[in-house]
């Protein structure tokens, strides 16, 4: 009986045993329960703020023009006479060469018999100079042996005194000098002079043509400077100055050109507040009418920092990280460009994030590297 119930007893005891070995087995352990901890801190890249001088630039963009042009119009009539060159766009003349020539035969022939009337005038009153003026005889005597009609007329000698001065005003002497010189200047303007080394860029006459007094005759440029108005807006005007070198490129062809702001305007456009300047280059390459874009090498700024625009905040701060926590930091815009803005504000050593993060706000934790 003993032995039954211990045998019984036994067997209570492995199977009890064996279940909880079972549930043991089964239960899973604190630690497979755990779950795998997933960080949700979010990486960022950050640098350290210094400070420094920025090379501060400013693009604009414009049209070439001739530095030196002029519109050539003709001041007197006649008919256009063959030259040593066709009167025709892109010929080349050197300064002092002859543009254009008229028909002076006329005027030529007008002026030589008014010369003449001066000098027989002079004549009829020679004999009365030597003798009331003897000081002033050997002058006048001179002058008339000198005088030449296919020449440009002397000036008239001078006269001692007043009286001498009056009797040639009353012998009507220096009316008649006076219309020869106007009629001297008038002939000159039938030949039009080269004022400089250039090209011809529009004609609108040909030889056999007449004419009028007035009328536009062509367009004459030096192919050597060229001057671009170029539109800066007004809070960039401050940074730009006469002296400034500028780089210029165009879209069309290869290349690169410098230049210089030669001037800068002090009157604001009220439609666009812009401010004009003026870039002056030169070069091969370089046409009237071209297109270009540029970069103003602007003034230094000083003790600042330039970072994407992209990561500006509310337009006036910035995210700094301060113990692994995003800070709006409101900072001072010293100058906008294009992709990047030149800041003041920031100590030396501060952590800036230097991307963009989606969804950033004050407080965030961030993880960063650099």
């Amino acid at each position: 009986m003993n032995k039954r119930k211990l045998s019984i007893v036994g067997g209570l005891i492995l199977l009890v045993a064996s279940i909880f070995l079972a549930m043991k087995i089964a239960k899973p352990t604190e630690q497979s329960m755990r779950k795998p901890v997933v960080s949700d801190l979010k990486l960022v890249r950050t640098s350290l703020v210094k400070n420094q001088d920025v090379n501060s630039s400013v693009a604009v963009t414009g049209k070439l023009e001739a530095k030196h042009k002029i519109e050539i119009y003709a001041e007197v009539s006649g008919v256009m006479l063959e030259g040593s060159k066709e009167f025709k766009p892109g010929n080349y003349y050197r300064k002092g060469e002859v543009l254009v020539r008229l028909d002076d035969a006329e005027a030529r022939l007008e002026m030589l018999a008014q010369k003449s009337n001066v000098l027989n005038q002079i004549t009829l009153i020679l004999p009365e100079i030597k003798i009331d003026y003897k000081q002033s005889a050997s002058e006048w005597l001179e002058y008339v042996e000198s005088f030449d009609v296919n020449k440009p007329l002397p000036e008239l000698p001078e006269p001692k005194n007043d009286q001498e001065k009056y009797f040639f005003a009353a012998q009507n002497v220096y009316n008649l000098y006076y219309t020869i010189k106007s009629a001297e200047s008038r002939l000159a303007k039938y030949t039009i002079y080269a004022p400089y080394d250039g090209v011809l860029t529009e004609a609108a006459i040909t030889p056999g043509t007449l004419v009028r007094t007035g009328q536009l005759l062509g367009e004459f440029i030096n192919p050597s400077v060229y001057e671009m108005e170029v539109a800066v807006s007004l809070n960039e005007s401050e940074f730009v100055k006469v002296g400034d070198d500028v780089q210029l490129q165009s879209a069309d062809v290869g290349g690169e050109w410098n230049g210089k702001i030669i001037r800068v305007g002090n009157k604001i456009d009220p439609n666009t507040q812009t401010l004009k300047a003026y870039v002056q280059a030169s070069g091969k390459g370089l046409k009237e009418g071209m297109y270009l874009k540029g970069r103003i090498n602007a003034d230094i700024i000083n003790d600042a920092l330039e970072v994407p625009r992209k990561l500006l905040v509310n337009e006036r701060e910035l995210y700094v990280v301060k113990d692994s926590i995003l800070v709006s930091k409101t900072v001072e815009i010293v100058k906008l460009n294009d992709e990047t803005v030149i800041v003041r504000g920031l100590e030396d050593g501060t952590e800036i994030i230097r991307e963009n993060l989606t969804g950033a706000y004050d407080g965030m934790k961030v993880k960063t590297y650099n």
